[in-house]
């Protein structure tokens, strides 16, 4: 398991369902192509995890903000 993951799973083993992160990308109708994911500190807000996993989930975020920001941009 990485260990990004390992903080919040000792919060609430619930958020194993949602762990590890996943995107989906997609194209519509119309031709538009889109990238969708879960947002960490909602998935945290979710499965009730307290303040002592935030620099995880924060970090988390960021990760994703990164990977999506990078496939945009392809």
């Amino acid at each position: 398991m990485p260990a990004g993951d390992t903080p919040p799973i000792q919060a609430r083993q619930t958020i194993g369902l949602d762990l590890p992160l996943k995107a989906l990308v997609w194209e519509d109708q119309k031709g538009q192509v889109w990238l969708t994911h879960d947002e960490p500190h909602w998935l945290a807000q979710c499965h009730g995890i307290d303040a002592s996993a935030d620099r995880v989930v924060a970090r988390l975020s960021a990760a994703l903000v990164t990977l999506t920001s990078a496939a945009a941009a392809d």
